[in-house]
């Protein structure tokens, strides 16, 4: 029989697709990771950090269409403490696996995460939180 730990981990994870869907987000089967930033990562703001990920799927040599999405995990008033829909970083070449990007000047915050896309299809599971201060 299945235990009541796996029925709920079921339940769990058929309301994030529920979520996902009814967000407008479509999800690739085939998604990938960050490898930066790291546990315990701390950013601050105006300073250049590395992002890097690995894929699930070979991209096209020359898809430079990916973009880079900042978001808050938790409560507060929209605006607060993401980006909303610009991206912070553009025409990202997905096959590179890493770049560069400029904090911007957001509220200070531990729950924040990144999230990969090209198009309208996440390429990416969000990073793992990570914290961002002001100078």
């Amino acid at each position: 029989m299945f235990s009541t730990k796996f029925i709920a981990t079921l339940a769990t994870l058929a309301t994030l697709a529920a979520s996902a869907v009814a967000s407008g987000v479509e999800m690739r089967g085939d998604i990938g990771i960050f490898t930066k930033p790291v546990e315990g990562a701390v950013w601050k703001v105006g300073t250049l950090e590395t992002v890097a990920w690995k894929l699930a799927f070979d991209p096209a040599p020359d898809a430079a269409d990916g973009k880079l999405f900042l978001n808050y995990v938790g409560e507060g008033p929209s605006g607060d403490h993401h980006t909303g829909n610009k991206p912070i970083a553009e025409n990202i070449n997905l096959k590179s696996g890493s770049l560069n990007v400029s904090v911007p000047n957001i509220k200070s915050g531990e729950k924040y995460t990144l999230t990969l896309f090209t198009g309208d299809q996440a390429v990416t599971k969000p990073s793992i939180p990570f914290t961002i201060k002001q100078q």
